[in-house]
């Protein structure tokens, strides 16, 4: 059965022996808690606040996914640019469930909260710079993500019409310039050295007196070196950055292939609560336009995305 992933509000309390083996590993007594404003996971998640007046971030594992996912992640923290990660403080793997420590990041500023996302004027451009520097670093060390060739703009041509009938787009468009966004989407290579970070969305990034850090680094990988600014581009324009063909011309293999998938996981995911399905059809959009204008495809003739 596949974990369930909760947000951080409705995720239980930590268990006693969690607390026992952080405050043995830290020396100080775990005083009080809280919960991250923001992510779904199965992992145990707290903002602890230990005798003395310091924090600490606590990830546990509670699933053997999630410990395979935490063991990642503590790897990922080893061997990327230390001043792009929070510290780690301590790392409990004993038993089935390993237990990070990190810092907690408590100063400075968290782009993305309960209340919606906050860019301020000049993180945007910091991040992308925070980007760059990781895909430059070396990642060999780390898994080889999965080279999976997707192929959604050919699984939506041979069944049109749940796709259409998100309002993307009519039959005439996607008849007209379905073949070329599948052509792309197959040249489309996801495998390469690069350091990927694998989740690059603003509820993972901080931002500092000493610059930025990302967080959650359990999806890190090696991989293709825009993989992560491919990501994080889409999101960035929903939550009022630019265009993604602006920083990314020439990106219009990526915009093809999220942009399919996004739009498949809408149809596909029935479960999902109605604020996320309006979030991935708003990013299929974004994709589907950055994708029409770096190859040069008349634009869209359905919703725009900030009229979903």
């Amino acid at each position: 059965m596949p974990p369930t992933y909760l947000p951080s509000s409705l995720q239980q309390e930590p268990p006693a022996d969690l607390r026992a083996r952080v405050q043995a590993a830290i020396g100080r007594s775990w005083l009080t808690h809280s919960r991250p404003d923001t992510g779904l996971s199965a992992a145990h998640r707290f903002i602890v606040h230990l005798e003395g007046g310091d924090g600490i971030f606590v990830k546990a594992a509670t699933t053997p996914e999630t410990a395979r996912w935490l063991r990642n992640e503590h790897l990922a923290l080893q061997l990327a640019p230390a001043d792009l990660t929070p510290r780690i403080l301590a790392w409990l793997d004993d038993g089935p469930h390993p237990i990070l420590v990190v810092e907690a990041l408590a100063d400075g500023h968290w782009p993305a909260g309960s209340g919606g996302t906050n860019w301020r004027a000049g993180d945007l451009p910091m991040v992308l710079d925070a980007i760059a520097r990781l895909r430059s670093w070396p990642g060999d060390a780390l898994p080889q993500g999965r080279p999976t060739q997707s192929a959604g703009w050919r699984t939506i041509a041979q069944s049109p019409e749940p796709f259409l009938r998100l309002g993307l787009c009519s039959q005439a468009w996607l008849t007209a310039n379905g073949p070329t966004l599948a052509e792309a989407e197959d040249g489309l290579v996801r495998t390469g050295d690069a350091f990927v970070h694998g989740d690059m969305r603003s509820d993972n990034v901080w931002v500092g007196g000493e610059g930025v850090k990302f967080v959650d680094w359990s999806g890190a990988r090696r991989g293709a070196w825009e993989t992560d600014l491919a990501e994080f581009l889409p999101t960035a324009h929903l939550e009022g950055g630019p265009p993604p063909h602006e920083v990314f011309p020439k990106g219009g293999g990526w915009g093809a292939a999220q942009g399919a998938d996004l739009g498949l996981r809408a149809i596909a995911d029935e479960a999902a609560p109605s604020w996320l399905r309006r979030v991935f059809l708003r990013l299929a959009a974004i994709n589907i336009d950055w994708a029409s204008q770096c190859l040069h495809l008349l634009p869209r003739d359905g919703r725009r995305w900030n009229s979903i």
